[in-house]
């Protein structure tokens, strides 16, 4: 490995007031208050003309139902990322180079700030004390809002095409990785940043994901050439595993040292993480895709101790999308949820090869996002499991058996991100959609009501 790299400590000017001032009617594509969707079941009040373009059919002309309870069209173009701070704030990201801002306590249809971009916003994130926001986009460029003010507090520009971002866990320290192979962290003071660092293996290699283990101080990221690094932040160490083909799509268990770790081929590999004092990366078991391809278009995986991990060179549509660890009750350390981008959605105990169900797409279009939910009055409740898809399509299943609690449609929008607002009593979902429009969905107690299969 290289010799890690320390970036020095710098300040940053604040951007001229102007840049932070809010929208104005103009600018704003079109406005439908949430309350007025709400409390109409979900019908807007277009005119007469607007019905007939718009009632029955997406705004990319798909005959498909409106299934939601409310939306806001906010954006120009697709809705890339929406994320929530606590009840009072909602941020969006979008393919027209700019990040809003909501404060829901002043208005729910109207964003007190616009936050210009040059490149798509795909990333928007709260800190844990929901006091700063941190919006980056494609070319790598974020800023740092902070929210009392709804001014700027920093801008970044350090890292080249951005790849992910988010916060730690508990302090005022973003994270991002990057097409070089570089993850930065940036410690952000009341003035500037107060400190930085550069964690590189000196590979070059795009790292495409990166997840914070629940213990604050481990980092796990995910490389272009198949590489899965567990970084320490402190002393910039690491332990590594290869595998065959690009690491998409890392996470971690929220309560045990487990890790997963999505590759191109449709493999999700499970990894023991060791502790903090005692970090390792262990590979001990591998989910397969659903339809995996002939035994003559694989490649054997020649990595030590990768039993059967078979690799399909040319299984890009079962890319791994997403995957969530969820479902746990006490007693019991839940499940782990994978979509891919065939459009099958596959659950497994946390150490059990064969799934504990399957789903698939009628359109084969790929899962953008898996969400975990619990609701009902039962003891324990109701684990469910929500999917997002390019269909259009938001479906929850009961994670017990897989049955479908629930299938709403985004009026032939893809769904392209998804934020769990509540659980209880009903399930309350933000779709962030292609076309410009973040749509509220809801799954009542009723729909979850019916018991499990024996």
């Amino acid at each position: 490995m290289d010799e890690d790299h320390r970036m020095e400590d710098e300040s940053l000017n604040e951007v001229d007031d102007e840049e932070n001032e809010g929208l104005t009617e103009d600018e704003i594509v079109k406005v439908i208050p949430l309350d007025e969707f709400i409390e109409s079941g979900g019908r807007a009040a277009f005119s007469d003309d607007e019905d007939e373009d718009v009632e029955g059919q997406s705004t990319s002309g798909n005959a498909l139902p409106d299934d939601s309870v409310g939306t806001l069209e906010c954006h120009q173009k697709d809705v890339f990322a929406v994320a929530t701070g606590g009840s009072r704030w909602m941020a969006t990201g979008g393919e027209d180079d700019r990040a809003l801002l909501f404060d829901l306590e002043k208005s729910e249809s109207e964003p007190v700030l616009e936050i210009a971009h040059t490149d798509s916003v795909t990333y928007v994130a709260f800190n844990k004390t929901e006091t700063l926001l941190a919006t980056g986009d494609m070319s790598g460029k974020i800023y740092i809002t902070e929210l009392s003010t709804l001014q700027r507090r920093i801008e970044l520009d350090d890292s080249s095409d951005l790849e992910w971002m988010f916060w730690h866990n508990t302090s005022d320290i973003l994270f991002a990785g990057d097409k070089e192979g570089l993850v930065w962290m940036w410690l952000i003071g009341n003035s500037g940043v107060a400190q930085s660092k550069i964690y590189s293996a000196g590979s070059g290699a795009r790292c495409t994901c990166g997840v914070l283990l629940p213990d604050g101080k481990r980092l796990l990221a995910g490389y272009e050439d198949g590489n899965l690094r567990l970084w320490a932040l402190k002393d910039q160490s690491h332990t590594h595993y290869k595998m065959k083909t690009e690491v998409n799509v890392v996470e971690v268990h929220p309560t045990q040292p487990v890790a997963a770790a999505g590759c191109i081929s449709g493999d999700v590999h499970m990894f023991s993480t060791g502790s903090s004092e005692e970090s390792s990366l262990k590979r001990h078991m591998c989910f397969r895709p659903l339809d995996p391809p002939p035994k003559e278009e694989r490649m054997e995986s020649d990595e030590p101790g990768v039993e059967g991990a078979d690799i399909d060179m040319e299984a890009i549509d079962r890319c791994v999308e997403t995957i969530a660890f969820g479902g746990a009750t006490p007693g019991a350390s839940g499940y782990v949820a994978v979509g891919r981008n065939d459009g099958t959605v596959a659950v497994h105990g946390i150490d059990q090869v064969s799934p504990r169900f399957t789903h698939r797409n009628d359109s084969g279009q790929a899962i953008t996002r898996v969400r975990w939910c619990t609701m009902g009055s039962a003891v324990p409740p109701r684990p469910l499991l929500v999917t997002a898809s390019v269909d259009s399509f938001v479906r929850a299943h009961d994670a017990r058996d897989g049955t479908m609690v629930k299938e709403v449609c985004c009026a032939g929008d893809s769904v392209l991100d998804l934020v769990v607002l509540q659980c209880d009593p009903v399930c309350r979902l933000l779709a962030a959609c292609s076309e410009g429009a973040i749509r509220v969905l809801q799954i009542d107690e009723d729909d979850a009501a019916a018991p499990a299969a024996e």
